[in-house]
């Protein structure tokens, strides 16, 4: 049943804390604070290779209620990379 609620929820934009919802990566707002520094090319590396050897993203990409992206940016360029269009996110409080 809580599913339901949730589906329904989401086609009304209401997303709730500590579920995955899956949202167009092109919804996702990128903030000067991430787009202008570049995580270092080891830590890139090593969740790049996360992905190519699990198939999961290395973290989980977290959100404000607005899709502004709060964590999770290196995961959010690997969807960009292999062009996954609907990625897994969580919303914060």
């Amino acid at each position: 049943m809580g599913k339901l609620i949730r589906g329904i929820k989401e086609l009304f934009g209401v997303y709730e804390t500590g579920y995955e919802y899956y949202v167009d990566i092109d919804d996702i707002e990128i903030t000067a604070q991430f787009s202008e520094s570049k995580p270092s090319f080891a830590k890139q590396e090593a969740k790049y290779n996360y992905y190519l050897k699990t198939g999961e993203l290395p973290a989980p990409i977290v959100l404000k209620r607005d899709f502004t992206l709060v964590d999770g940016y290196i995961s959010y360029l690997i969807c960009r990379s292999y062009e996954i269009n609907r990625v897994p996110v969580y919303f914060e409080e």
